[in-house]
């Protein structure tokens, strides 16, 4: 099936995509998300969702209910507001490494603090 344009708000970047999207790709994924839906409760690492507030691709409330059923004790959700899907491509990529290194520092801090207990 044909490829569609990069889901970018930036002007002037250009994603390199494929000229198609193999159908049997496509049915593979469909199946693996609806065998981990119902696993998402055993997911307890720590989870930073990241997800633009518009996306042409894949509903931003999916990752609402992602973190909704994540049993993870450290989650993080952040909305990215100026870019689309292809968020490390967009507008928001410095926010996206930012919101990446708070996390990770964060979650650093509090497993120093929890092994001193």
């Amino acid at each position: 099936m044909p490829e569609d344009d990069p889901d970018i708000n930036a002007k002037n970047v250009h994603e390199i995509v494929y000229d198609t999207v193999p159908v049997t790709a496509i049915r593979n994924l469909l199946q693996l998300a609806a065998h981990t839906k119902n696993k998402l409760s055993l997911v307890s690492c720590p989870a930073l969702i990241l997800k633009s507030k518009v996306d042409h691709v894949v509903p931003p409330e999916n990752s609402d209910f992602i973190f909704e059923r994540i049993s993870s004790v450290f989650k993080r959700i952040e909305t990215l507001e100026n870019s689309y899907h292809v968020a490390s491509m967009d507008y928001d990529k410095q926010s996206i490494v930012d919101e990446t290194l708070f996390f990770i520092k964060s979650i650093a801090a509090s497993s120093s603090i929890i092994s001193k207990i």
